[in-house]
């Protein structure tokens, strides 16, 4: 009931108008709480499949070579400000923004309880949420996969968790793409 709570809250926040480059400039702390929530931006095509109306596992799933996913704390900014953040300084070639994903940061563990993601040389796939503050964002977060994505390779155990986190999270899709 708590998070329904809280979403309805997101909600209403993410539709209202506001100054978008207003924001809480509480420090948060460094551990991030269970029921934090937690936004990604979501821009198409490559996030998001408008002829099959979801979100693409690429999603949640890091960039060739590397090994994290770059999300916002909400509990520490407001939805407008994501939303800007993500038009105005996340730039994504030839993809233009559409919504946000939000997931609570214990269903990140809650994916690593449920998949069993084990390599060939025996070593387990698994992703934590941990804080990591930019110079002017220090809200600012990744999801770190324990293994980096390999170029040119399927990386099935590691679609696997990003699908999983997808079915974790909410996609809220933004009627005024375009505003500010």
């Amino acid at each position: 009931m708590k998070f329904l709570i809280k979403f309805y809250l997101y909600l209403v926040r993410f539709f209202r108008s506001a100054n978008p480059t207003s924001i809480n400039i509480t420090i948060p702390p460094s551990n991030i709480g269970g029921e934090e929530l937690i936004i990604r931006g979501i821009v198409k095509p490559l996030f998001y499949r408008s002829s099959k109306n979801r979100l693409d596992e690429k999603a949640f799933l890091p960039p060739p070579t590397r090994m994290d996913v770059s999300v916002l704390r909400h509990d520490f900014t407001s939805s407008n400000f994501c939303k800007y953040h993500i038009k105005e300084k996340v730039l994504i070639k030839d993809n233009e923004y559409c919504g946000l994903a939000v997931i609570r940061a214990i269903s990140i563990d809650y994916v690593n309880s449920k998949e069993n993601c084990i390599l060939e040389n025996g070593e387990r796939i698994t992703v934590e949420i941990k804080s990591t503050p930019l110079d002017n964002l220090n809200f600012h977060s990744d999801i770190l996969y324990s293994h980096s994505a390999i170029s040119g390779e399927p990386n099935t155990l590691m679609r696997k968790i990003a699908k999983s986190l997808i079915e974790k999270s909410r996609y809220l899709h933004d009627p005024n793409p375009l505003e500010k």
